[in-house]
């Protein structure tokens, strides 16, 4: 159950009021109806579908009412949801109206639940009621009564003897609505709570004020419920919206109320101008008592049916499966038509008030555990139900306004394209007590309209953060590069390489001289060398040749010892020669002979050996003492080349670091250029923003009507001079005063940025880092100095007071109504009031919630009842807990069933319910 706008009609005669013009089309139809003219009345309201409440009016009786009562009970006229009995007075006052003076009487009408029935508001109001004569003598209003006071006006009036007797004496009779009133209130064991006082309009409205009839028509108006009128000048005066002290000076602002006031079938449902009368409600007569404590939201006279959000994807329905979340937990099937409005969703701790919401915004964006934040698995019921656990068999559906579906098991990982916007439990708190995350959060939603509305705008401040954003690495790379530098000078000392360098060249001095000594040496002993060269040369040949011979004198021995057999053979032969007796014989070679000069020689050979070899060792080493001097010189060249070699290193070394030297000042001259462009760039952004926050502001929803917005340039220098403060030590010369000058003269920078006057600034700080604590660099101030504590912030004031001077509870409140302010998508939010201001609940979020949920789907479960009560909750979803089962009920605020629930449930809830009744009325 839920409250929807439907069409009403509680303006409609029937043929039994004494004066109408239903008929039928000829002889024929009347005949067929039996000249029945109610008959064909029954049968023209059961056609028509396009109202489905309805008002049957009579003049002083509910005749008609009957009839139509009896046919419903029957069976007929299903077609209405909802009829009531509406009694039309007129009244004893009589006003004067219009520029020609014409007496006017008034009317006024009582409409009756249908709880009541005919017999009971026959017998217990209307005869109870006395109307007045001529000649103001009372009568009960009966209608034979009547009919007599016809036939006597008849009598005196011949105008009355075309009317019907009963006519007549309508015509002419008339109620004191206080008698109206007291019989009501002194009945009320019967009556109360079960009616409506409806003043018609249509001639109270044209009285003039400060005239005699003000007073009377502030009397009429001051008994009624409602006002019947179809002018839109009439409703915002009634409403309140035509003079700031309406209330105070009325005492309560009215609802309109408009019918057709048909009298026949053309004009049946047909008000001029087709003004219909929407309602918003159950259809019950507990549902069109609604319009008094919600006189402009539950109302709206267009020809057009008002419409709840018309975002494509707004939820009409949403289902879950049964299923078992564990041992001791299981959710019942709960399937839900919900409304496009303020669903509220109400129930005790542990009900399921967030499994419900937590499920819904799982079809969007997946709840799982291992999907979320630590910090906000413990306000997820999907994410504490699959945290190191089998996820459950739990399949939820969704049927949107578009008529397309979605459906998705808890274990699968898909998601519907659509968006949702879902502030989980804990979600507004978390923003409003971190400032960064409340900046983060209203950009977001700023940005969000005016990207739809004027993407030339964001797009030029993308363009410039993007700049800016590469302006800042390129400092960041900037100062990068200088660390390294620092890093390499730090490795080195000029000093030392100078020295080092001194040292290097007189080394290599020393080694040229004793070169110098050593070649000159040598250049003299030049021709001795020459001379002990061939010496040697001389030596060397002669004993190779003493070594030759004796390899001839071995190679001959050898030889001889081969011959010792021939010389043997040679004696033989000789001694048979002579006993031959042959004299002459062969001559035989003395061996012996031979060998003792072999051995002669070759000891000879061998000591011309030994001597040519002591002289030979004597030249070399003549040869190798000059060789000395030799290996020395090219020992002294090699040592000097390295020397030379290490020289060249010390040069480089020294030439890089003269140039690093140079380039850090290069460097640091480059920063102090992308700084200035930096700080002109946050110009351009905090302009640029403005124009955005201008644009956001120009169609600003009234939600958000006590909401300033500015653009500022957020600079939290006293952190940043703070932090460059503790880098010195003030007890080596340098006094703090002089470091924090000149970061005051930062401040005139921010805003028209100069290079020079930052370098200056810069560099004054810079030449002070003989004055840094142990430990401390030239890189920590760097560091500091090109951390600029500059970025672009979004000014929020309530009601004049600064966002940063408001309570975190406050902060909360404002920025929920800047939430609900933002797009048209469906909003769902879980218990947002644990810390905000209860005061400004009442005053501010009740209102906000109000305005918003007239153009987007708003679901929110809460403890508070102003947020269900007072903001008038289309639908009220109640979650319960029973035996270890989850079940889910709906229905609405007029429901007494529901409202019984709302007040046992919800802390305040009856003062909530009170606080509405009376929040119109000076009661």
């Amino acid at each position: 159950m839920k409250s929807e706008w439907l069409r009403w009609d509680l303006h409609v005669h029937s043929p039994e009021s004494f004066e109408h013009q239903f008929s039928f089309n000829d002889p024929q139809e009347a005949e067929s109806y039996g000249n029945d003219i109610f008959a064909k009345y029954l049968d023209v309201l059961e056609e028509r579908i396009e109202v489905e409440c309805v008002g049957i009016t009579d003049y002083f009786s509910i005749d008609g009412y009957r009839k139509v009562y009896e046919a419903r009970k029957a069976g007929r006229l299903q077609n209405f949801k909802l009829v009531l009995p509406n009694i039309e007075f007129r009244l004893t006052n009589i006003l004067e109206i219009g520029p020609d003076r014409k007496p006017k009487k008034i009317n006024f009408h009582v409409i009756f639940s249908d709880e009541i029935d005919p017999d009971t508001i026959e017998n217990e109001f209307l005869s109870s009621l006395n109307f007045l004569d001529d000649r103001n003598s009372k009568h009960s209003l009966r209608r034979d009564n009547l009919t007599k006071f016809g036939l006597k006006m008849q009598g005196i009036q011949k105008e009355f003897k075309q009317k019907t007797p009963y006519a007549a004496g309508c015509i002419c009779a008339s109620i004191d609505l206080n008698d109206i009133v007291t019989l009501l209130r002194e009945k009320d064991s019967i009556f109360q709570g079960r009616y409506l006082l409806v003043l018609a309009a249509e001639n109270v409205s044209k009285i003039t004020w400060g005239s005699q009839g003000d007073v009377t028509r502030r009397q009429l108006m001051s008994h009624a419920d409602a006002i019947f009128t179809g002018s839109s000048s009439d409703r915002d005066f009634l409403l309140g919206k035509k003079g700031e002290n309406f209330q105070t000076e009325f005492g309560k602002i009215w609802p309109v109320l408009h019918g057709s006031d048909a009298h026949d079938f053309v004009s049946l449902f047909n008000p001029d101008l087709n003004r219909y009368c929407w309602i918003k409600a159950q259809p019950t007569f507990e549902g069109l008592k609604q319009i008094i404590y919600e006189p402009e939201d539950r109302v709206c006279i267009s020809e057009e049916q008002p419409r709840f959000a018309q975002y494509s994807f707004a939820i009409d329905k949403f289902s879950i499966s049964q299923s078992n979340l564990g041992e001791n937990i299981s959710i019942k099937k709960t399937d839900l038509d919900l409304s496009r409005g303020l669903v509220a969703v109400i129930g005790g701790k542990g009900t399921g008030k967030t499994a419900l919401l937590d499920l819904l915004a799982h079809s969007f964006n997946s709840r799982l555990a291992s999907e979320l934040p630590e910090g906000e698995r413990l306000s997820s019921f999907v994410a504490r139900n699959t945290k190191g656990k089998s996820i459950p068999d739990l399949t939820t559906a969704i049927e949107f306004a578009d008529q397309s579906k979605f459906s998705k098991n808890m274990r699968d990982n898909n998601t519907h394209r659509a968006s949702i916007t879902y502030l989980s439990q804990g979600k507004i708190d978390e923003f409003s007590n971190d400032s960064n995350k409340l900046q983060i959060q209203i950009r977001r939603i700023i940005f969000d309209k005016i990207r739809y509305t004027n993407r030339d705008l964001t797009d030029e401040y993308e363009s410039i953060q993007s700049e800016i954003n590469s302006t800042v690495k390129t400092i960041n790379d900037t100062f990068a590069d200088l660390k390294s530098i620092y890093f390499e000078l730090a490795q080195s000392d000029l000093k030392f390489i100078d020295n080092s360098m001194i040292d290097k060249a007189a080394s290599i001095r020393s080694i040229e001289l004793e070169i110098q000594d050593l070649l000159q040496r040598t250049e003299e002993s030049k021709g001795i060398y020459d001379e002990i060269l061939k010496r040697q040369n001389v030596f060397s040949n002669l004993i190779q040749k003493y070594r030759s011979i004796r390899s001839n004198l071995n190679s001959l021995k050898k030889k001889l010892q081969s011959s010792i057999g021939i010389v043997r053979d040679t004696e033989s032969l000789n001694n048979n020669l002579s006993e031959l007796g042959i004299g002459s014989g062969i001559a035989i070679l003395n061996i012996d002979e031979v060998n003792k000069n072999i051995i002669d020689i070759d000891v000879y050979i061998m000591e011309l050996i030994h001597r040519n070899e002591e002289d030979l060792r004597s030249v070399q080493q003549e040869v190798e003492a000059m060789s000395v001097d030799k290996d020395k010189i090219e020992s002294l060249q090699q040592r000097k080349g390295i020397e030379l070699i290490s020289l060249q290193d010390l040069k480089v070394q020294r030439e890089s670091y003269i140039a690093n030297i140079e380039s850090t000042d290069e460097k640091r001259i480059y920063q102090y250029e992308n700084i200035a462009r930096l700080l002109n760039l946050q110009q351009n952004l905090r302009d640029c923003y403005s124009r955005i926050i201008s644009a956001y502001a120009e169609n600003l929803p009234e939600i958000l009507r006590n909401i300033e917005f500015s653009a500022e340039v957020q600079i939290e220098f006293d952190k940043w001079a703070e932090d460059i403060d503790g880098l010195f030590d003030s007890r080596k010369g340098v006094t703090l005063e002089n470091i924090q000058s000149n970061l005051e003269l930062m401040k005139a920078e921010y805003i028209n940025p100069s290079v020079v006057n930052i370098q200056n600034i810069y560099q004054n700080i810079i030449d002070n880092a003989k004055s840094l604590k142990k430990g401390r660099s030239i890189q920590d101030i760097e560091a500091k100095l090109y951390e600029l504590p500059i970025g672009i912030s979004t000014g929020i004031s309530y009601s004049g007071i600064d966002m940063d001077s408001l309570s975190m509870g406050q902060r909360g409140t404002v920025l929920l109504s800047i939430y609900l302010a933002d797009g048209d998508n469906t909003l769902v939010i879980d218990q947002p009031e644990e810390n905000l201001d209860n005061k400004y609940i009442y005053n501010v979020l009740v209102e906000a919630i109000k305005r918003a949920k007239l153009n987007r789907q708003i679901i929110i479960a809460t403890h508070n009842a102003n947020l269900v009560i007072n903001t008038d909750a289309e639908q009220i979803v109640i979650a319960d807990f029973k035996n270890n089962e989850i079940f889910y009920q709906s229905g609405t605020i007029e429901d007494s069933i529901i409202r019984k629930e709302i007040a046992l449930i919800l802390e305040g809830g009856e003062e909530a319910f009170n606080k509405r009744e009376v929040r119109y009325s000076a009661k």
